[in-house]
């Protein structure tokens, strides 16, 4: 207040540079710590090759922009290397693999939980999940900062960062909850911290005073108009924060972010199956649903979201699903043969295929994905391999989504499947699904246009 008495004391340019300054500093601070939640429908795709070359080169965090040492980073987040330097995005992806999140925002690190339902961007989401057993632990794609606030039906929860990932060495720090069995709505949102948003009260006050002083005593048209117009501004950006205390509302039909769940299409009757022991669904059929844990042997990357929904398709066998994919849709899953399979006296692996087929409309059949997956004969297939594919090019038209695997000469201990197939409308930058370390397999021509 005395230096809003000051400034109206003053001769008129003086003080209206003075006064200029004054309400850009207070403004300028205020707006570059106000994170703006941005909706990203389209997520940003990079090949292997490009992405491993201009970020997985540096294993340090913002190698390329800053040379912090971690204090931009919450505490809770451990990302050194075994000498003790900061590492970078690298280690966070060779722990979580990009392909992992559903959606670039959420995985299943713990128990068995489908995630039916996704809206939002990477500050303000929903999500519908159905946990069968005891109870599961949902991962959000983001660091745990101070701000992140979360309901499980409506109730508010308590977030906690993800800690040192067992035999890894790292400590993501993404966000976690835990939720009991049955199906419960999430909400996840980012907004102020009670310190700031008292901060910014006090300086919004501030304003209001300098206001009331320029008006009251002479300061002339030209500076209460300036500083009436900041007064605005920051009381706009005040209403904000307030307003994002709330949690995040439904979105409508059109803003979700799962388009299909082929699993879930299956068990709806709505998906066309085909194998040697028909379109039956069971324990003894080529075709059946439910859950498959994969876990990396020893002396492989300790990885998080080890359990998924389980497409069991042994060879040969086909499920189509027809869609009409919205702009950015990309189909997601993991790739994986059974770990009873990786110790068999024979096999020789087998080939994954996605394909697309337009309902109408010109265009024929056109081959996303020809991949062979041979765990008995490459440890570094013994895992997830995640993969996804552009749906780009027939957004807003339907189609024939095909998944098959074929035998490559033998079907002995062919027990492969699909871990969590979604086609999605995924957030953010789509890294590269497996991480700084992809099997070898996933280099050949034939898979570059997974991420093209």
């Amino acid at each position: 207040m005395a230096t809003a008495v000051v400034v109206a004391r003053l001769p008129r340019i003086p003080g209206v540079i003075l006064a200029f300054v004054l309400v850009a500093s207070m403004w300028a601070e205020t707006l570059t710590g106000l994170v703006h939640p941005v909706s990203t429908a389209d997520g940003r795709m990079f090949d292997d090759d490009a992405m491993v070359e201009a970020d997985y080169a540096f294993d340090r965090w913002g190698a390329s922009t800053t040379t912090g040492g971690g204090e931009f980073t919450p505490r809770e987040v451990d990302i050194r290397r075994p000498d003790g330097s900061l590492g970078g995005a690298v280690r966070l992806d060779r722990v979580a693999p990009p392909g992992a999140w559903i959606g670039g925002l959420v995985m299943v690190p713990d128990g068995q939980s489908r995630v039916t339902s996704l809206q939002g961007d990477a500050l303000r989401f929903r999500s519908v999940v159905e946990t069968e057993g005891s109870g599961a632990t949902i991962a959000f794609h983001q660091l745990a900062f101070p701000g992140w606030r979360a309901t499980v039906d409506g109730l508010p929860v308590a977030l906690r960062p993800q800690g040192e990932v067992e035999g890894s060495g790292v400590a993501p720090g993404y966000l976690l909850v835990d939720v009991g069995p049955g199906r419960h709505e999430l909400a996840v949102w980012f907004g102020p911290t009670l310190p700031r948003l008292a901060g910014d009260t006090v300086s919004f006050l501030a304003i209001l005073g300098l206001l009331w002083a320029t008006s009251r005593h002479g300061g002339g048209w030209l500076v209460t108009l300036v500083v009436g117009a900041v007064t605005i501004v920051l009381g706009g950006i005040l209403a904000t924060e307030v307003l994002t205390l709330r949690s995040p509302a439904r979105s409508t039909p059109e803003r979700e972010r799962i388009v299909t769940d082929v699993i879930g299409s299956m068990r709806s009757g709505t998906a066309v199956m085909s194998s040697p022991t028909g379109s039956a669904l069971g324990p003894g059929a080529f075709l059946d649903t439910g859950w498959l844990t994969v876990r990396p042997p020893p002396g492989r990357p300790v990885q998080v979201g080890l359990t998924r929904q389980w497409l069991y398709m042994h060879p040969p066998g086909r499920v189509t699903v027809r869609l009409t994919p919205p702009e950015g849709a990309v189909f997601q899953a993991g790739l994986a043969l059974r770990p009873d399979s990786w110790e068999t006296p024979e096999g020789d692996g087998v080939h994954f295929v996605v394909e697309v087929v337009p309902v109408d409309g010109p265009g024929g059949m056109r081959t996303l994905l020809f991949q062979r997956i041979n765990p008995r004969a490459f440890v570094d297939e013994r895992r997830w391999v995640d993969i996804r594919a552009d749906l780009g090019e027939w957004a807003g038209r339907p189609i024939d989504l095909t998944l098959r695997t074929d035998p490559v000469d033998s079907v002995a201990y062919d027990w492969a499947g699909w871990g969590n197939p979604l086609v999605v409308v995924p957030v953010g930058v789509l890294r590269p699904p497996n991480g700084p370390q992809p099997p070898a397999s996933i280099h050949t021509p034939r898979t570059w246009m997974i991420d093209q």
